[in-house]
This record gives structure tokens, sequence and C-alpha cells, in this order.
């Protein structure tokens, strides 16, 4: 037998008393993501990288243009239902972006059911509580809404391992393809937990030939959604030579770590720490002995595997830095792992025992709750803010610098003003996150942003002022700017990150040595801002 001790029945008045944490936390959940919905605000460049998908109208335009976002077709069916409904306004955008959040906490209570327990609760302290999860699980991107089909998926999974049948199979393929089609990072997260699942079943008595057969076929299934993405697929591999680069393990793994909360929640790092320990000796004990089918076992063996293919899969896989929102589903996974694991070990105690671990449980909530409440209180951006500046004081003379250029999809959302503008470098169009035209300026070298610089330069030669929405980067005191072969360059090659760097330094090179007079504009306050996109507004006037 896996477990040591007789499992204890608790009493009515426990199981209500349990219920009544596992509610109370929930509408902590639902308070600070309604607290983040008030202070968001307008979208960001990746939010409003969506919002102009959506706002194509049309399925076919959706689909022609599906591959300059980040997510696949479920998202893309959402973002249809969106626009012919005429929910496009930031509001209605916010407002999806809140279902979403909700969602997830619907999809965390039934995978909870489907492990065997009968409420989450440590699980909703530690992922539905946590700042990251409130902001990026509420903006207005897919990474909410996969991390409630993921959620779902294992839900399945779980159901199927207990007892595997033809028809949990085919429940468990649907799951998948909905979780995968709703962000593709799922897919590294799902072959992860079905080894694990299959693992888990190993030792076990019964059919393991057929259960591991079944769970290749649903997951083989899930693969071959993916010929539904493949104009994304393309377009990704294409891109991939200008955006990959070495990244280390160590920063990846500092990346997901802090989106776990432990370094902006103090009460999260023990808990979390805890949580894993308790996993870990759950996944000791069902290896030691047997895997077997139980819920606990089989997520204390997908927790592993989950993060341990998560961080391969950025370090060696996609090569590029990952940010905190791409682990919302490992956390949820891991947060309802970690309360399965605890669920097991506290069936064995005496009720007193049970009772004071929910008492803990509801205190650490609060006070989780408590210190991520200022923290969610995030405006997504402050582009508007300076788009509201411009318009009121600069002329039609004037010329307005957007620098990164991909802050550019923000400004063109907000800006309605005389004064022409650019990005740097400058596209045709600012709707979407057009890498392979940021390629061909690489192609170019220098000359990739020698128009932007010539129209700067005739800006302020004619009187005009030129407004710098973002920050340059300008060379030592004395030294001449770097200088840029045409691409691809023979160490870096087709990355942008080296071009882009140059090309900025290059503009701040020539305002240095040229402009008469550079200050600063002061912003209205607006509280705590997305680091992600708080830029800073810079006035360059005359010609020396």
């Amino acid at each position: 037998m896996l477990q040591d001790r007789t499992p204890h029945e608790p009493s009515l008045r426990l199981r209500v008393y349990k219920l009544a944490i596992a509610v109370a936390l929930t509408f902590a959940a639902v308070a600070l993501q309604w607290h983040f919905f008030q202070h968001a605000g307008p979208l960001w460049r990746d939010e409003a990288n969506s919002a102009n998908l959506a706002g194509l109208g049309t399925w076919a335009a959706i689909q022609q243009h599906a591959q300059y976002d980040s997510f696949p077709l479920v998202w893309d069916v959402c973002l249809w239902i969106l626009a012919n409904a005429g929910w496009t306004h930031d509001y209605h955008l916010r407002l999806f972006g809140l279902l979403a959040a909700w969602a997830q906490l619907g999809a965390l209570w039934w995978a909870a059911r489907a492990s065997g327990l009968a409420v989450p609760l440590v699980s909703l302290v530690l992922y539905a509580l946590a700042p990251s999860a409130v902001v990026y699980g509420t903006m207005f991107r897919g990474y909410g809404l996969g991390a409630a089909a993921f959620l779902i998926a294992t839900a399945m999974l779980v159901r199927f391992v207990q007892a595997p049948s033809l028809l949990r199979a085919t429940a468990l393929a649907l799951a998948n393809i909905a979780a995968l089609q709703s962000n593709f990072a799922n897919g590294v997260l799902l072959a992860a937990t079905h080894t694990a699942a299959a693992l888990s079943s190993w030792r076990s008595k019964g059919q393991w030939v057929r259960t591991c057969a079944l769970l290749a076929v649903a997951f083989g299934l899930t693969a071959a959604s993916l010929g539904l993405c493949w104009s994304w697929i393309r377009y990704a591999l294409e891109v991939g030579s200008a955006e990959q680069r070495p990244v280390q393990l160590a920063a990846i793994a500092a990346v997901w770590w802090e989106s776990l909360g432990t370094t902006s929640v103090a009460a999260l790092l023990p808990l979390w720490l805890g949580a894993l320990l308790c996993t870990s000796t759950t996944l000791w004990q069902c290896v030691r002995r047997s895997p077997g089918r139980y819920p606990s076992c089989v997520l204390a063996l997908a927790a592993a595997f989950t993060v341990a293919m998560m961080l391969v899969y950025f370090w060696q896989v996609a090569r590029l830095p990952s940010q905190q929102w791409h682990y919302l589903s490992l956390n949820a996974l891991l947060a309802l792992a970690s309360d399965t694991a605890l669920h097991r070990w506290l069936t064995t105690r005496r009720q007193s025992v049970q009772a004071l671990a929910f008492t803990a449980i509801a205190a650490c909530g609060a006070v989780v709750a408590w210190q991520s409440w200022p923290l969610v209180a995030v405006r997504m951006t402050n582009v508007d803010l300076i788009a509201n500046v411009i318009e009121r004081q600069a002329k039609s003379n004037d010329l307005v610098v957007v620098a990164p250029w991909y802050c550019g999809l923000s400004f063109a959302r907000y800006y309605r003003g005389a004064a022409p503008w650019i990005t740097l470098p400058d596209l045709p169009d600012h709707r979407f996150h057009y890498h392979l035209q940021i390629r061909a300026k690489i192609a170019l070298g220098d000359d990739g942003t020698a128009e932007e610089r010539l129209r700067i330069q005739k800006t302020l030669q004619a009187g005009g002022r030129v407004w710098l929405v973002g920050d340059l980067t300008a060379p030592p005191p004395g030294a001449p700017a770097p200088t840029m072969p045409r691409g691809p360059h023979p160490v870096t090659g087709w990355r942008a990150g080296p071009y882009l760097d140059a090309w900025e330094m290059q503009v701040a090179a020539l305002l240095r040595d040229h402009a008469e007079e550079i200050w600063g504009v002061e912003l209205p306050p607006a509280g705590t801002i997305n680091p992600w996109e708080n830029l800073r507004l810079t006035v360059i006037e005359g010609w020396r």
C-alpha cells in the first residue's frame, strides 16, 4: 500500500470549514483580478497586437495575419467572436481578460475535484493569489485562457489514468487539442504530463500497454492538430534566425522562480518551498514503492517532468529569454500538484491537525492577498499619456520618433495628432510585430535607418522639434557611434538585437553632436506602470 496510515474521514463541520476557506480564497482572487482590471488601463504593445488582429473583423483576414500573433486557433476564434460582437474597445478587451481570469479559477476548482480533492486550497494561494497570475493571466493575451485549458486537460489526464477507457481517452484528446490550440507552449507541458502518466501506470496492476497506447494516440492526435497552424509555424521558423540567441539556463530558471511570486511577495517564498518539499516527498514515496494511479503520484511526476522540459525547451529549443507570463500553465500545474500532495498527507492525520492546517492556509492566503494587492494595481502602458501630450503640444512641422520600433504598435493605437511620426527603424505598417521586415532592414546594415536619420536631421534644420518616445543609449562621450555591416552579421548573423542597439546609438550620437537643446517632458502621474512599457518623452530642438 502506498499510504502508511489509515485515512481519517473529515467530519461535516470540518468539510464545511474547508469549503468556507476555499470560497473565501476564491473571492480574494476575484478581488485581486478586479483590482487589476480597474487599474490596467490602455493596452500595451503585445495586447495591441492582438487587438489589431481582432480589429480585422473577418475570419479570413484574421487567419491571413494570424502568424503575427503568439497564439493558435482557439485564440483566433475568440478574437473573431469579439470582433463580430463589436467588443474591440479597450474596456471590452479588458473585460474579456477578466473573463479568462475567472475561467482559470473555474478550471482550478474542476481540476482539483478531478484529482480527488473536495475543494482547492493551497493551489488557490500559490497560483490564483500570485501577482504574476493575476496580472498576466488577466491581461488581454492568450496566456490566461491557455492556463485554464491546460488545467482542464490535466484533469482529464488524471481521470483517464485512474480508469483508462476509450471514452476517457477521446475526452482527453479533445481537451489536449483545446489546450494546445490555446497556447503553443502547452504542447511541451502536455508531452511532459503524458510521459509522467505513462510512468505512473508502469508498475500498476492492469493493462499498462493498453493505457500507454491510448495515451500515445491521444497525444498523437494533439500533435497532429498543429497542422492547422502551419502558417504560424512556418513564420516562427523564419523569424527564429532574427530572434534566437544563447540564453543561460540559470537566467531562464530565475525568471520562472520570479513568476512564482517568490521575489515580490515575501509570504509566497516559504509557501512554495514547503509545497515543493511536500510534492518532492510524495514523488519519492511514489517512485520508491510504486507510482500507482493515485492523483498525487501522477501530478507529482508530472510536476517534475514539466519543470525540467519547460526549462530545457526555452534553453535549447526556443533559445529565447522567457518571461513570467510564459509560465502560467506550468505554475498552475505545480500548485495543483502541491494541493494533492498536501491532501494526501493531511488525510492520514487527525482532524485537529487538519483543522489547524486549514487555518494556517487561510492565514497565509490572507497575507499573500494583502501583499499582492498593491502589486497588481498596474497600469499596462503610459504610451496613451505620451500620445495625449504630443497631440496637444506638437506642431505639424515636428516629427515624433518612437524607439524601439515595437512600441509603435501601442502608439499607433492612441496617437491622433498633427505631427507625423516614425519608428526606429520605421515600417510601412505598425499594426503587428513584423519581425521579417526588421530582417530586411538588417540586410541593409547602417543604411537600414539612413532615411530615418536624414528625416530627423531635416526636421531640426527646418526649425521643427523631434519628440522622442522611448529612450536612446548614446555612445560614450567622444566615442563614435558603432557601424554595422549588411546582414547577416559575421558573428551574430540575423539577430536583431545588435542592429537595433547600433541604430539607436547612431541616432543618439547624431542628436548629441548636433542638437542645440534636449529636455525631458514631465508626464501626468499614473501610479505604477508596467515596466515593459513605461516610456520617457524627450524633446529635441535646434541644429548646430
